[in-house]
């Protein structure tokens, strides 16, 4: 269950991360909390925390993305001292499933780009710990959620305005004509592009 949620969250899918999460709880998790898995393993736990942190927060490709596989039945939460690449500690807060305000901590200054639903629909700003607004640059070709801006070592970032973001009706189609191919070699996996999704 802990690998699942982990896969699903990397894929973006918070419908499936969240029904991984339920089985684990429900069916391999003890009332001490400590994985099932006789007498227990602890990667299980382990495997459950990095799934729920890559469902909130994901930085591997460059920029922090905010909620990219939130799961319906979070609709409303918070989550404060996750810590991206770039060593930019975040505490991000939302409301019926999209981000309100989002406040990063810049532990060693420099650039940081932050991709979220909302971005390019909304009114988004970003105010530093000395309340002062900072000038963001919203991404080259305009068809992200994404900004950019800089940052000094040890203040803090607060981002609020964000829009609507993608309906339900915007979301990218699932990938066609899904094929594998097997050889002593290895694996092949090939699929027909999907208009809009990341390269």
């Amino acid at each position: 269950c802990a690998w699942i949620a982990c896969f699903y969250a990397r894929l973006k899918n918070g419908h499936k991360v969240g029904e991984a999460i339920r089985k684990l709880l429900s069916a391999s998790i003890k009332i001490h909390l400590l994985d099932t898995h006789p007498p227990f393993q602890i990667d299980g736990n382990f495997g459950y925390t990095s799934g729920v942190n890559e469902m909130l927060m994901q930085s591997n490709k460059g920029y922090i993305n905010i909620l990219p596989a939130l799961p319906d039945t979070w609709a409303d939460g918070s989550v404060d001292g996750i810590v991206a690449r770039g060593n930019f500690e975040l505490k991000i807060e939302w409301e019926q499933g999209k981000a309100a305000a989002v406040t990063i901590l810049s532990n060693n200054g420099g650039t940081c780009s932050v991709m979220c639903k909302g971005i390019k629909g909304g009114d988004v700003k970003v105010i530093d710990s000395d309340n002062r607004e900072i000038a963001v640059i919203l991404d080259a070709d305009n068809t992200k959620d994404r900004i950019s801006f800089e940052t000094e070592q040890g203040n803090t970032y607060r981002i609020t305005g964000f829009g609507e973001g993608i309906t339900a009706e915007e979301r990218l189609a699932a990938p066609a004509n899904v094929s594998v191919s097997v050889s002593t070699n290895g694996a092949a996996l090939t699929w027909d592009a999907v208009s809009g999704a990341d390269s």
